[in-house]
């Protein structure tokens, strides 16, 4: 599946994103990514997938040569979604 019907589902993809990179041993960049959907109180829907995305970003440079194929594919899904909206991204 390449797209999100919308914001809800890509939000929920974000939470099984925030799983896989735990079940990798990615314990903060999950962390980071639960605290930025659950734990933030965001002024707009907006902001909150720009700083997605830079999360996500960060988890690539990071990790990425080392990452599963599975999660790498999904980290670049993402990326993909929010930079329809944050095109300079």
């Amino acid at each position: 599946m390449e797209q999100f019907s919308g914001t809800d589902e890509f939000y929920a993809f974000m939470d099984l994103l925030g799983r896989m990179l735990a079940e990798a041993g990615l314990t903060e960049s999950s962390r980071r990514l639960h605290v930025l959907i659950h734990e933030v109180a965001w002024t707009t829907g907006s902001e909150l997938l720009g700083e997605l995305g830079v999360e996500l970003k960060r988890i690539q440079e990071l990790h990425d040569p080392r990452l599963p194929a599975e999660l790498s594919e999904a980290v670049s899904r993402s990326l993909r979604f929010v930079r329809k909206y944050w095109p300079d991204l």
